[in-house]
């Protein structure tokens, strides 16, 4: 097995044999909760995947021949034989079947030869084209994700998976690395394995209790299924008894995982020669897809481009290489110097490097600054994080500077919380929130600053180092790091004002968001008053109605059980008081037993209300009346919570660490909790709205 570039024994003809349809589907959801959209609104996240996956392979490895195989919709021969083979799988969601014929239209723009046959899985085909490839003297590379190819590999045929991200270098297994990999002496007994172990992925079912690690095991002893169910009296006990009960299922999943090599396909290997991607025939497609970061990468910019992920975002990152960048660290008696250097500047980057989950508890640990493209300074704290936010405050003060930061709230709070003075309405800083504007342009996407620089830019945000093998930890100079961040902080930072030009909610964004996050910094820092001896009371009370509910469900079920156990509740629920003829199960084959199917056999018997019940109240006692006095900050004796404007679909304010706005306020224990809330100096006092 090695990683990079795929191994070469020699060979002048290396092909290339890529199963088509899990790229593609792995393309889609990967990009599923940060979609890739044309400017007209076509969401080409499936296509652009497969395009960057089919890139990767022409670029890294040049193959001389290559071809792309799909499988042929109907039945076949697995599906004929059993018919549950892949039934377990959902039906393609509408927006992977749509991109099915752009996949097609790409594949021949590229200059890739698309194969397939009616009544044959793409497994069969690449199968049977890698044996022939072998006689006619190729090096064939299988690029699938599929563990059933590993029984192909030998000495001419290697198993190519691609990373997940494009910058992955992808896995190559050889022979070595399938015996490595899947513990078996020879490639061929990964059928073996399959047929013992099953395949989920393929609804394959193998023997119940046997998994790979047994399997292996087996296969390691016996050789084969078939070695093995000839042999039973060596096994003992349920493995015994499993293997003998289960002996044609296990051929039949043998039979299932096997890869056809004979299958018919007229297919000449010289059709699949590749000569590389002709611009004239596949910019116009990539055009038309508003792929133009990809032109841009491998023609340079071409007259009239813009779109989806070129012009759209702004970003000028073909800069940000490390020999072109000036990324510099400051000491603090560099401070004043640099402050009074950027008091000038139209706009700046901020970037809060802390060690902490939230802006009330965390340490600061440095500060990352901006007022360019590949330009930047850190300031670290050097334990002294109080005397770092006094010098940067200045410049906070300039009115004509526009700040700009990721969760630009809590950062300031952070530094609220360091010593930051707050600001009068006269005085607030001029400030734009990369993540906050993009939660308000795409509420369904990603919005963490990596997932906005690679759909903005492609680019890559640079990783923290990692330890070498040998325990040495590599050097990484400590201003890279926080200066990339403000730096791309402050670019998204224009990207991102011209898409809110565009959409209904920039008003939103101007005079709601943007005026409201100081009141909400402040809010934060000021806190909540709580009375802690007044929930460790109730705390008890809580206690004794646990304990009631508890001694009623065991009366109810004949004998004591884990109440909190799913698995033990299913049971006793629909195997012992049989409360349903046919109740729901998970995917595992447990019974379903949370709250919303709960509730469907609400009257069935009395042991379901008692359950919702004992559940109301433990979850009160857990996540609210044991849980709030331990938020409690010891420096301020309040809870400090964190208020999120644009989380909640209806515009209402969200509230995290701890979550105070789900306290029940319709029932008698929840407005008991709310008792324990008190008016407390300066701090907040908790009162209930609606809208």
């Amino acid at each position: 097995m090695a990683k990079g570039v795929a191994p070469s024994s020699g060979a002048a003809k290396r092909l290339f044999l890529i199963d088509g349809m899990p790229i593609v589907y792995r393309a889609f959801f990967v990009f599923l909760n940060n979609p890739r959209m044309t400017s007209t609104g076509y969401n080409t996240s499936a296509a652009f995947g497969y395009t960057t996956s089919l890139l990767q392979i022409v670029e890294a490895e040049e193959p001389t021949h290559i071809a792309v195989v799909f499988d042929h919709p109907g039945p076949n021969r697995r599906t004929e034989e059993y018919p549950e083979y892949k039934a377990q799988r959902e039906k393609a969601p509408e927006g992977l079947t749509d991109a099915l014929p752009v996949v097609r239209k790409l594949t021949d723009a590229m200059g890739i030869t698309m194969l397939g046959a009616a009544g044959v899985e793409a497994d069969d085909v690449i199968g049977t084209l890698a044996r022939r490839a072998e006689v006619e003297g190729y090096e064939t590379f299988i690029v699938t994700l599929d563990k059933d190819f590993a029984q192909l590999v030998n000495d001419k045929t290697f198993l190519y998976r691609l990373g997940r991200m494009a910058s992955d270098p992808p896995i190559v297994y050889d022979l070595a690395g399938v015996r490595e990999r899947w513990g078996v002496a020879q490639a061929e007994q990964v059928i073996d394995l399959i047929g013992l172990a099953g395949d989920s992925v393929d609804n394959i079912p193998g023997v119940p209790g046997v998994g790979e690690k047994t399997a292996q095991k087996l296969i390691a002893q016996f050789g084969s299924v078939e070695q093995l169910v000839a042999a039973t009296e060596a096994l003992k006990g349920k493995q015994k008894e499993n293997i003998e009960s289960y002996t044609q299922q296990a051929i039949l999943s043998k039979r299932l995982a096997t890869i056809d090599l004979d299958v018919e396909i007229d297919v000449d290997f010289d059709s699949l020669a590749y000569s590389g991607l002709d611009p004239d025939r596949v910019i116009p497609v990539f055009q038309e897809l508003e792929f133009n970061s990809v032109i841009n990468r491998l023609w340079g910019d071409l007259p009239g481009d813009g779109g989806a992920d070129g012009d759209a975002a702004g970003v000028a990152l073909d800069t940000m290489d490390p020999d072109a960048v000036s990324y510099l660290l400051v000491e603090p008696d560099g401070r004043a110097d640099l402050v009074a250097s950027l008091t000038a500047a139209e706009r700046l980057g901020w970037w809060v490097e802390d060690d902490g989950e939230t802006a009330h508890s965390a340490e600061l640990l440095g500060i990352g600054l901006s007022d360019g493209i590949g330009r930047g300074w850190y300031l670290p704290s050097r334990g002294e994080p109080n005397a770092l936010v006094a010098a940067l405050a200045p410049l906070l003060e300039v009115s004509a500077t526009l700040h700009c930061g990721y969760d630009l709230k809590r950062a300031l709070t952070l530094l609220r919380w360091h010593g930051l003075p707050g600001w009068p309405a006269s005085r607030q800083p001029r400030g734009f929130d990369v993540r906050a504007a993009h939660q308000l342009i795409d509420s369904e996407a990603r919005h963490d600053l990596g997932a906005l620089t690679e759909r903005y830019a492609e680019y890559r945000l640079a990783s923290p180092p990692s330890s070498s093998e040998d325990g040495d930890q590599p050097s990484l100079d400590p201003a890279i790091l926080p200066c990339e961040r403000a730096d791309l902080t402050l670019q998204l930072c224009a990207a991102l004002e011209r898409q809110l030009e565009g959409i209904e909610a920039a008003g939103v964004w101007r005079d709601i968001e943007i005026p409201l996050m100081p009141l909400l910094i402040e809010m934060e820092f000021a806190g909540v008053a709580i009375n802690v001896d007044t929930l460790v009371a109730y705390s008890g009370e809580l206690e004794k109605e646990i304990a009631a509910h508890e001694a009623d469900l065991y009366r109810l079920a004949g004998h004591e059980f884990n109440l909190n156990s799913p698995k033990q509740l299913g049971e006793v629920l629909f195997d012992e008081l049989s409360i349903a003829e046919k109740p729901k199960k998970t995917r595992t084959g447990q019974y379903m037993t949370n709250e919303q199917e709960l509730t469907r056999h609400l009257g069935t018997h009395p042991i379901v209300e008692k359950i919702l019940e004992y559940r109301v109240v433990q979850k009160l006692k857990s996540t609210y009346v044991d849980a709030l006095p331990g938020a409690v900050h010891p420096a301020s004796g309040r809870i400090h919570t964190t208020f999120n404007p644009l989380v909640a679909a209806t515009g209402r304010l969200n509230s995290e660490n701890p979550n105070l706005q789900n306290i029940p306020i319709r029932t008698d224990r929840g407005r008991e909790i709310r008792r324990a809330f008190i008016a407390g100096g300066e701090g907040l006092c908790l009162i209930t709205a609606d809208y």
